[in-house]
C-alpha cells in the first residue's frame, strides 16, 4: 500500500523524525539562520548511554545564612582554606566555621563595593580591593586592615587591583602602571629588600597597564589590557621571577575579575587593541579560545552598549561538570560555559537567569565541607548551590530551550501533526502547585522572531513514569521553531524530541 494519499491539489506523506532539541545557545545575528537558545539548562553527554545527550537543569540555590545587618552589603570575594572559609561582604571581612557561623575579622574596609581578589601563603591570607591591601595571619590570629604603607610595607602598591601567590611570594599588580610589587618570602607585611628598595618588576613586551595576575600549574600569567606575559621562577637565581620570552601573547583582558583559576585551569575574557577578543582558557600553556562565534557576537555587543570591564568569572564543579561562569551586571546577563568535555568536544555556552530574566544573582563560588556555596552580588545572603535544589532561593526559574529552525528541502510546505518531548516524567510533587507539572510550547513560523499562542501538556503526576509529553495539530508552515519552557520546581531533564509531519504540495 502506498504511503501517499491524495486530497484535491495536495499530496501528503506522513513521517516521524528525531528533532534535535538538545543543544546550546547559538543565536545568530539573523534569527532565521539560527535562533537556538538554552536558558538554565546544560548539556549532558554520554556516548555509551541509551540516550547519549540530554539537557539537565542548572543547579538551584537556597539561603543558608546572612552576613551582617546591612541587607544591601553584597558579596565581593571568597576564599576557602582549611577548616574555615573567608568572605568579604560590603566593607567587612568574615570568617565562617564549619557550621557557617560568621566571625567579623575586619571592619570598615576602605571600599564597600566591587570585587576583591584573594590569595594566601602558608600562614597568611591577603586580599586587595583596588585601594588597599588587607592581611590576616591565621597562625597568630592577627590582622592588618589595611596594610599600612609605613616601615617595611611602605612600598605596598597605592592602587592594588589584583593579587596572587607564587612560591611563597605575594605579587600585586599596580593599577594604571606596568608594575608588579612582590612581598618577602611568606610575609605579606614586607615589600622591600634588605637594602630598603621596593621589590618590583614590570611587564615590558609592549607598553601596557597591568590588569590581572594569576598562577596556574606553576606558571604566572600577568595580564595587561592588550598583552599577556608568562613568568616563572628565575632559573639562574639572579632575581625572583623571570619572563618566558616565547610565551608573550597579543591579547590581555579588559576585566580583572573575569580572570580566575581553579581545577588547574585559568579562564578569562581577552582583548586586544581592537577590543573584545574572545573567551580563553589555559592549563599553563598558551591560552586556547573557548568561545564560539555566536557568543563572541553577543559579548561584542555588550562591549559596545554597556562595556564589559565589570565581568566577573568563576570556575566551579557541580554534578561532575566543570563550569566557567561569567556575569555582566551592566549588561544584566550571565553566561555559563561547560568545560567538562573540552578539548574532545567544544565548550557549550548557555544562559543563566533569574525569574525576572535578569543576570544570575550568585557571584564568587567556593567549596566548603563538600558543598558548593555562592555569594549574592547585591545582598548579604550566602547560598548553598546544589542539583538537589530546583529553584533559586524559592523563586521558580524558567528553563527554556529554543530549537533550531526545522525546514524541508526546497522550502516545501509541511504540516506538523505531533511533537513529542522525551524527558524524565512522573516527578511531580505530592501536593501543591507542582502536582501536575506542565510543559509549555510555543511555535515560531518566522525563524524565531515572533511566537504564537502557548500550548501546554502534562509531564506526568508523581509516579507516572510512563507519561509522554505530546502536542498535536500544530499547523502548516515552511519553517518551524519550537520554544519549550518549564516552570515547575522539580527535577527537569530533557532527553530528546520527535516531530511527525506531512509534506504538502500545491
Amino acid at each position: 500500500m502506498s504511503n501517499f494519499y491524495t486530497y484535491p491539489n495536495i499530496l501528503r506523506k506522513c513521517q516521524t523524525v528525531p528533532y534535535p532539541i538538545v543543544g546550546a545557545t547559538r543565536e545568530q545575528l539573523v534569527s532565521e539562520v539560527n535562533c537556538e537558545r538554552t536558558v538554565n539548562f546544560y548539556q549532558i553527554d554520554d556516548d555509551e548511554a541509551k540516550q547519549p545527550i540530554a539537557l539537565q537543569a542548572m543547579p538551584g540555590i537556597k539561603t543558608v545564612c546572612t552576613l551582617g545587618s546591612d541587607i544591601l552589603a553584597g558579596g565581593r570575594g571568597s576564599l576557602d582554606l582549611g577548616d574555615f572559609s573567608y568572605v568579604v561582604y560590603g566593607n567587612k571581612f568574615y570568617r565562617l566555621d564549619s557550621n557557617l557561623n560568621p566571625t567579623v575579622l575586619g571592619n570598615n574596609l576602605s571600599t564597600d563595593s566591587g570585587p576583591v581578589r584573594f590569595s594566601n601563603n602558608q600562614n597568611q591570607i591577603m586580599f586587595v580591593d583596588g585601594v588597599d591591601g588587607y592581611l590576616w595571619n591565621f597562625t597568630t590570629q592577627t590582622g592588618l586592615f589595611p596594610v599600612p604603607r609605613i616601615d617595611t610595607s611602605k612600598y605596598f602598591p597605592e592602587q592594588p587591583i589584583d593579587i596572587t601567590n607564587y612560591n611563597g611570594y605575594f605579587s600585586v599588580t599596580q593599577g594604571e602602571s606596568n608594575s608588579i610589587s612582590y612581598s618577602a618570602l611568606n610575609d605579606g607585611t614586607v615589600w622591600e629588600d634588605t637594602t630598603h628598595v621596593a621589590q618590583t618588576f614590570e611587564i615590558t613586551f609592549k607598553p601596557d597597564q597591568c590588569m590581572a595576575i594569576k598562577v596556574v600549574n606553576g606558571r604566572m600569567f600577568i595580564f595587561g589590557g592588550i598583552i599577556c606575559e608568562q613568568w616563572i621562577d628565575d632559573p639562574v637565581g639572579l632575581q625572583v621571577f623571570s619572563r618566558v620570552n616565547n610565551m608573550c601573547f597579543e591579547y590581555g583582558t579588559p576585566a580583572t575579575a573575569s580572570v580566575t583559576e581553579d581545577f588547574g585551569r585559568l579562564c578569562f575574557i581577552s582583548s586586544n587593541k581592537n577590543g573584545y577578543e574572545g573567551v580563553r582558557m589555559s592549563d599553563g600553556g598558551e591560552p586556547i579560545l573557548i568561545s564560539d562565534p555566536p557568543l563572541d557576537r553577543i559579548l561584542k555587543e555588550y562591549e559596545q552598549q554597556f562595556g564589559i570591564d565589570d565581568a566577573v568569572g568563576e570556575i566551579y564543579k557541580e554534578s561532575g561538570h566543570l563550569f566557567y561562569e561569567i556575569s555582566f551586571t551592566k549588561a544584566n546577563h550571565t553566561w555559563v560555559g561547560d568545560l567538562t568535555y573540552f578539548p574532545q568536544k567544544p565548550v557549550r555556552w548557555v544562559e543563566r537567569e533569574m525569574q525576572d530574566e535578569s543576570r544570575f544573582v550568585g557571584q564568587n563560588y567556593f567549596n566548603f565541607n563538600g558543598k558548593n556555596y555562592v555569594l549574592d552580588y547585591k545582598t548579604n545572603k550566602l547560598y548553598e548551590m546544589s542539583s538537589n535544589f530546583y529553584d533559586y532561593d524559592g523563586a521558580v526559574f524558567r528553563r527554556m530551550r529554543v530549537g533550531r529552525p526545522f525546514t524541508r528541502e526546497n522550502q516545501k510546505l509541511f504540516r506538523v501533526s505531533r511533537f513529542r518531548i522525551d524527558m524524565v516524567t512522573g516527578v511531580g510533587t505530592q501536593n501543591g502547585e507542582d502536582q501536575d507539572p506542565q510543559v509549555f510550547l510555543s511555535i515560531s513560523r518566522d525563524g524565531g522572531v515572533t511566537y504564537g499562542n502557548t500550548l501546554k501538556a502534562s509531564s506526568g503526576k508523581v509516579g507516572n513514569r510512563t507519561a509522554q509529553v505530546k502536542f498535536f495539530k500544530l499547523g502548516s508552515q515552511q519553517e518551524w521553531v519550537p520554544r519549550l519552557e518549564f516552570y515547575a520546581s522539580i527535577p527537569t531533564t530533557v532527553i530528546g524530541a520527535f516531530i511527525t509531519y506531512d509534506e504538502l504540495e500545491r
